[in-house]
């Protein structure tokens, strides 16, 4: 991603941001597993 972008008038572009803070290390806080949930939520069902 070069950050370069050209929007036409009358469209959008949005950005997502999450901040993690943890305690300790990376290992011990889980940070890739926390990356991954962001990245693809869980999925949610209710009978």
């Amino acid at each position: 991603m070069r950050g370069d972008y050209k929007l036409s008038q009358g469209e959008a572009l949005t950005f997502n941001f999450r901040l993690y803070l943890h305690d300790g290390d990376t290992e011990t806080a889980d940070v890739g597993g926390r990356y991954l949930d962001y990245a693809f939520p869980p999925q949610v069902t209710a009978d």
